[in-house]
């Protein structure tokens, strides 16, 4: 195993509140470090630069850093900081509104693990704010965004915001009029279309109570808020950020976690694929022994595919630091702004965008989401050829085949009415900028904006 002490160090500082024989590991490792701007290029490629800078400052581990390596850290950390201060103080103003209308609220995933896992809200970049509601309040929700002065991306479908309700668990992103605060409003933390039901009367008994800048509101239970991370864990984006959620989730509640209990919740929802998935590569970062006895315990529902793309996933560390891609959230959002205009040359320009990531991702990207390391010619032309499959893959075992064929199918449709209609539209329209003027936001901050909805 290919643990050298740059990739050592990385993982152990991402372990929250470290115990004796951890710190004694770190104290050793940080020593042993050859190549620093290895390891910080590493850092950054896996997005855990602001919770390495928090350990090495909390374990009095500066000096150790070369100077101009920490300064990097240091001015990555602050930016990220004040951004994230500027959107839990915007989230202030909704969440008393919730409060003064009586609508119960759960705060989701890393805002609410800065709260309460790591007691830092700046742990790591953070695009936007999820929270959990309850379907029967959306449209109170809706006149409260409204009052606020917030704008709904959504207003710039061919469209009403009630539609997506309909065929989605989330509302597209509210947006805070200064821009600070991005909100990922749902009623669900999976699509109705997932082949992962979620019994929703259980996890809302099962919430506990939360204090969010001085407001009194709610979180999941751990053992829910586990399931939520599996779930949410991409088949190819998968970093040391995206993972340090779970082993640390497990290390702040190892004496309240409900094994029992998640395993009923696994059983109820038919999860156990994306669970294993997520707790067996997090086992390879921070082994934790309830999770092996867990992970034997469901392996003889598990598909062969995820068993084998752990092992591959996990057979060395060199291999683990390069695998994150985002390439299925360009792919989303791709969608997303092709749904978004009507206009035919923006139709046009974003259908085949869209296919241009299916079918020739760029290099960088097919390189990760094939886990490969240093490829030759032979395996970087072999995984160009089997990448556009995957992708389809991942996507078909989020929607099934029959929604999307019939989205595939609609995109092109929309494109061809969209050329008829094109003769009788002025020549100078275009969707997205023409919803950026109504807006008063810049265009390029709405492009912006959009780059960060997840």
């Amino acid at each position: 195993m290919d643990l050298v002490p740059e990739h050592n160090l990385l993982r152990l500082l991402t372990y929250v509140n470290p115990d004796e024989i951890e710190q004694k590991q770190i104290n050793q490792a940080i020593v042993q470090i050859t190549d620093w701007q290895y390891w910080y290029e590493r850092a950054s490629f896996n997005k855990i630069v602001p919770i390495c800078f928090r350990s090495l400052l909390q374990l009095n581990l500066k000096h150790c850093v070369p100077e101009p390596i920490w300064l990097q850290m240091e001015q990555e950390a602050n930016l990220i900081r004040t951004k994230n201060e500027l959107r839990n103080t915007e989230a202030v103003n909704f969440l008393n509104e919730f409060k003064k209308n009586d609508i119960p609220v759960a705060l989701l995933k890393g805002v609410a693990f800065g709260e309460t896992v790591y007691g830092d809200a700046s742990y790591k970049r953070m695009n936007d704010i999820d929270i959990l509601v309850k379907k029967e309040n959306i449209d109170t929700i809706y006149s409260i965004y409204d009052r606020l002065g917030y704008w709904y991306v959504g207003e710039r479908i061919g469209g009403s915001k009630e539609k997506s309700d309909k065929v989605s668990h989330l509302s597209p992103p509210f947006v805070s009029k200064n821009c600070h605060c991005v909100i990922g409003t749902q009623w669900g933390i999976k699509s109705p279309l997932s082949s992962y039901p979620v019994n929703y009367e259980k996890l809302w008994n099962r919430v506990l109570p939360l204090n969010f800048m001085g407001i009194d509101i709610l979180m999941l239970s751990p053992e829910d808020n586990m399931h939520h991370l599996c779930l949410h864990l991409g088949y190819f984006k998968i970093s040391l950020r995206d993972m340090m959620d779970f082993y640390n989730l497990l290390r702040a509640t190892r004496d309240q976690f409900d094994w029992n209990l998640f395993y009923e919740i696994v059983e109820e929802s038919n999860s156990q694929n994306p669970v294993y998935f997520g707790l067996a590569i997090s086992q390879f970062i921070c082994p934790i022994p309830g999770v092996e006895v867990f992970l034997h315990r469901i392996e003889n529902k598990v598909s062969t595919q995820y068993k084998k793309a752990v092992k591959w996933k996990t057979r060395s560390w060199n291999v683990f630091l390069n695998l994150h891609s985002d390439h299925i959230q360009t792919v989303e959002k791709t969608i997303s702004v092709f749904d978004s205009t009507s206009y035919f040359p923006e139709k046009l320009r974003y259908f085949l965008k869209i296919w241009k990531c299916i079918i020739w991702p760029p290099e960088n990207e097919i390189v990760c989401m094939s886990a490969l390391y240093k490829p030759n010619f032979f395996k970087r032309f072999m995984a160009r050829t089997t990448i556009p499959f995957k992708i389809i893959r991942v996507i078909v075992g989020e929607v099934g085949w029959f929604v999307f064929i019939f989205i595939s199918t609609k995109t092109f449709v929309t494109v061809i009415i969209s050329f008829a209609k094109f003769p009788f539209v002025s020549k100078h329209r275009s969707d997205i900028g023409a919803y950026a003027e109504k807006l008063g936001v810049p265009l390029e901050k709405l492009i912006e904006l959009q780059e960060q909805f997840q």
